[in-house]
C-alpha cells in the first residue's frame, strides 16, 4: 500500500503488514470556501472550528482501522509537537507530513516501511 504524496509529484513510502490497519488523515481533503474562508472537515474541539494545523497529513498504523483513523485525525487536529507526542502515547506509529512536505516519523513507523522512493531500490509501481 502506497501512503499519500510527500510533495507533489513524488511518491510517498510504500508500507506493508500482515494485520492490522493503516489510516491517513488530511485537512486538504473534504474542503470549502465559506464568507471567504477556506475550511475544512477536521474540528478543533477546544474552538469548535476547523482547526489550524501545520500538518498536511498523519498516517496512523494500528490493530484497527477505527482506533488508528482517531489517532490520525487527533494527530492532525493536534499539530506536529503535540501529535508526536499523541502518537508515542497510543503506542502507534505514525508518518506525519507539514505542508512543506517534511517528513517526521513516530513510533516505530520504520518497522512497517517497505519502500521509499530514497532508498535506491526499485519502486513497486509498474512502469507505463
Amino acid at each position: 500500500m502506497r501512503v499519500g504524496r510527500v510533495r507533489e509529484r513524488s511518491l510517498g513510502p510504500w508500507v506493508g503488514l500482515a494485520s492490522g490497519a493503516v489510516t491517513t488523515s488530511t485537512p486538504l481533503r473534504r474542503r470549502w470556501r465559506r464568507h471567504g474562508l477556506n475550511l475544512h472537515h477536521l474540528i478543533d474541539p477546544a474552538t469548535g472550528r476547523p482547526s489550524s494545523t501545520p500538518l498536511a497529513s498523519a498516517t496512523v498504523v494500528g490493530a484497527q482501522a477505527h482506533w488508528a483513523e482517531v489517532v490520525a485525525k487527533a494527530a492532525v487536529i493536534a499539530g506536529l509537537n503535540a501529535g508526536m507526542k499523541l502518537v508515542a502515547a497510543q503506542q502507534a506509529a505514525a508518518l506525519l507530513v507539514t505542508a512543506d512536505g517534511t517528513v517526521h516519523r513516530a513510533g516505530p513507523w520504520e518497522r512497517y516501511e517497505r519502500w521509499t522512493p530514497a532508498c535506491g531500490g526499485t519502486s513497486p509501481v509498474r512502469a507505463g
